[in-house]
């Protein structure tokens, strides 16, 4: 097999360890920090708040907010991201689900520190994921665009300011103060860990694809 096919098969299989162990800590991690009142960012954020303060079911409305960016998404990057991000999506919620029981076993008195290990631990997940080549949709997504119009920020960066933008607005909605400590500290280690783990990625394919 010449040399770049051999690259182009080291890359997939590559992709699909990280979409395989990107999807069980991203997972695990919501499992994890669910025993903490942590508004999420993104469209799930705002399905959350509509549901508390109208009950109107979460997963349709995430659903209905997130159709229109992934259009606008596979406009921009290609059917690939749409296909990763759908065995993203089916993939982690199938595990969440699957995994739900295991919140109680996390269980501990100390807030702030599961918002700090979980938001590292989907920082890892959620970097695995984007370096795969997908997204989970919503501000991911629509960070991965916002990128290549401000090459001055960072992608975690950009995410943050998404979805603290979002945070704010489901905790002023729901005058839930006490969630947006944890909420920023959990997104802003999310976003770190995430820059973290895709720098990493780049240095992998600069090393052990493209040269």
């Amino acid at each position: 097999m010449p040399l770049e096919g051999r690259k182009r098969s080291a890359r997939r299989i590559y992709e699909a360890s990280l979409l395989i162990v990107g999807c069980v800590i991203y997972a695990l991690s919501m499992v994890y920090v669910n025993q903490i009142e942590v508004i999420p960012g993104s469209m799930l954020g705002l399905a959350v708040t509509a549901n508390s303060l109208l009950d109107t079911p979460i997963g349709a409305v995430n659903l209905l907010l997130n159709v229109p960016v992934m259009i606008l998404v596979t406009k921009k990057q290609g059917m690939k991201v749409l296909v990763y991000t759908v065995i993203i999506m089916a993939g982690t919620s199938a595990l969440m689900d699957l995994w739900a029981w295991m919140t109680p076993l996390f269980n501990s008195e100390h807030p702030v520190l599961i918002a700090a290990l979980g938001g590292a631990a989907m920082g890892i997940g959620a970097g695995m994921l984007m370096a795969s080549g997908g997204t989970m949709a919503g501000t991911t997504a629509l960070a991965l665009l916002a990128k290549k119009r401000v090459a001055r920020l960072s992608y975690g960066s950009i995410l943050f300011i998404m979805d603290c933008s979002i945070m704010l607005l489901c905790c002023l909605a729901l005058q839930s103060w006490k969630a947006i400590l944890y909420s920023a500290l959990y997104s802003f280690i999310v976003a770190k860990v995430m820059d973290l783990i895709m720098w990493l990625d780049g240095k992998i394919n600069m090393r052990f694809f493209n040269s």
